[in-house]
């Protein structure tokens, strides 16, 4: 018992990874058959997402991988330019 116990002390002191704000160059790839988040050399992420790009749900789920991805509420996320592109930027509010 004293093990589990260390062990979720030990979890929720863990820092999550932390974002800066700021705005990032994201490679959509919607309709794929894996679903996940990659760097890319450039600096840049591509997220993989498998909701089809139809009515801006694959935006949807984009945003959603990223918040996931960065330990973030989605409601910080928002997609600057390129809404109906596969390159898309995307800011990243601070949290004030």
């Amino acid at each position: 018992m004293m093990k589990i116990e260390q062990k979720l002390k030990a979890t929720a002191n863990m820092a999550k990874p932390t974002v800066p704000p700021g705005r990032y160059v994201i490679h959509g790839r919607p309709g794929s058959r894996q679903p996940g988040i990659t760097e890319n050399t450039d600096g840049s992420l591509t997220v993989r997402v498998s909701t089809i790009a139809a009515d801006g749900k694959a935006n949807k789920a984009i945003i959603k991988a990223l918040a996931k991805h960065w330990h973030v509420a989605q409601s910080r996320i928002q997609i600057i330019q390129g809404a109906t592109q596969r390159t898309k930027l995307v800011q990243l509010a601070s949290c004030t």
